[in-house]
């Protein structure tokens, strides 16, 4: 045996036993409980704000499996080789125009095995009536996650000043606890008021709603997959997909046709890709001051501020409210037969008005209103 040899088999030996020493010492570890946060609450794995917890671009290429991602349905996205998750956040009390922008999709042939929306839910009273669309449209698939706890937890830590603001608003008295702790069950059944109205523009509650779909939209990202974001006043006519096909960090919205904000850029209809870059500009977005901006104009702000590559989708194929009204002549759809541009509009959105009754009418204006009765009864979609 070599002088080598040996000086190799002592060098390995003694590694060995110093790997031995340390099993030794892990072995004898006692774990604080409170330090381990390990839970089957599909609601509690929350995203992390701290930058270097940011997912890398090796990372990216694997789905990231938590209990709250495990809990969403992923669908096709732009692309076969992609996934997304389409997100509605929505309460109760706006559940009319959710139940319309469901059945616009069942009726034009939209959800499927490789499309299921998923409804972020602010309230207790969304989820039921979701399962019971469900049912009575031959069991087409449309997920309902409880979403005011994570919200909450989010909104706690990463906007304080938000929390201070609408707390007054949408908690009762014995909901305030002395160290502000809004996550607790008996804490979420005081947002009846939130789930059960419909809140008009401007309003403390409406903002508390669609500054939420931020946070729907950071943790889809987070999950690694694609996220498309749509109000509930929309009403499908086509397939949008092939509309968000480019492959980089590019931003798909629809043009808001307003001069209000820096980009024009309406946050109620939104396809983001599950890139690095973009799960950074939704955690500035969210956590940058001043809070409690709307959606819109924080979302318009951040890109703008940050140069952010985007497209804004064609209005005459994703037309707004203010298309709408100055154009109706032009896209009355669904039975039309004197209007030649039908196969143009691929989704309307009834926003740039303020009351249900003014977006009923305008969804009604263009034939894209399939409830049958002012209750809410469904036509049965084919």
């Amino acid at each position: 045996m070599t002088r080598q040899t040996v000086f190799l088999l002592l060098f390995v030996a003694l590694m060995l036993s110093q790997l031995k020493l340390h099993i030794s010492s892990l072995a004898s570890i006692s774990l604080d409980p409170s330090l381990v946060s390990f839970s089957l609450d599909p609601f509690n794995d929350l995203p992390s704000i701290a930058q270097d917890d940011l997912p890398t671009k090796q990372q990216q290429e694997q789905p990231l499996s938590t209990p709250f991602c495990n809990s969403l349905a992923y669908s096709r996205g732009a692309t076969k080789n992609r996934r997304m998750v389409h997100a509605f956040v929505s309460n109760s009390g706006h559940w009319r125009f959710l139940e319309n922008a469901l059945l616009s999709m069942a009726s034009n042939r939209l959800l499927s095995e490789d499309w299921i929306p998923v409804v972020f839910a602010l309230g207790r009273g969304v989820c039921p009536k979701v399962e019971s669309f469900s049912q009575n449209n031959h069991n087409r698939k449309v997920l309902c996650i409880p979403y005011i706890q994570r919200l909450l937890q989010q909104l706690q830590r990463d906007e304080p000043k938000s929390i201070e603001q609408i707390q007054p608003y949408l908690l009762s008295a014995s909901a305030v606890s002395s160290n502000n702790n809004v996550t607790t069950e008996e804490e979420e059944s005081d947002f009846s008021k939130v789930d059960h109205g419909f809140h008009t523009w401007g309003s403390i509650e409406h903002k508390f709603m669609i500054n939420a779909k931020l946070y729907a939209l950071r943790d889809i990202l987070e999950c690694h997959t694609d996220a498309f974001v749509t109000d509930v006043d929309v009403a499908f006519v086509q397939d949008p997909r092939p509309y968000f096909s480019a492959q980089d960090d590019t931003i798909f919205a629809q043009n808001d046709t307003s001069v209000a904000y820096q980009l024009s850029l309406n946050s109620g209809l939104m396809y983001w890709k599950s890139t690095d870059a973009n799960r950074k500009l939704i955690h500035d977005i969210i956590t940058i001051p001043p809070f409690w901006w709307i959606d819109q104009s924080r979302v318009n702000t951040v890109m703008h501020n940050q140069s952010t590559p985007h497209v804004l989708l064609k209005a005459d194929q994703f037309p707004n409210g203010n298309i709408i009204k100055n154009f109706q002549h032009r896209i009355v759809l669904n039975g039309s037969t004197n209007l030649t541009n039908k196969e143009l509009v691929v989704i309307a959105h009834a926003n740039w008005n303020v009351g249900s009754q003014e977006k009923q009418t305008m969804l009604e204006s263009i034939g894209l209103w399939y409830l049958k009765d002012d209750e809410g009864s469904a036509n049965e979609a084919p």
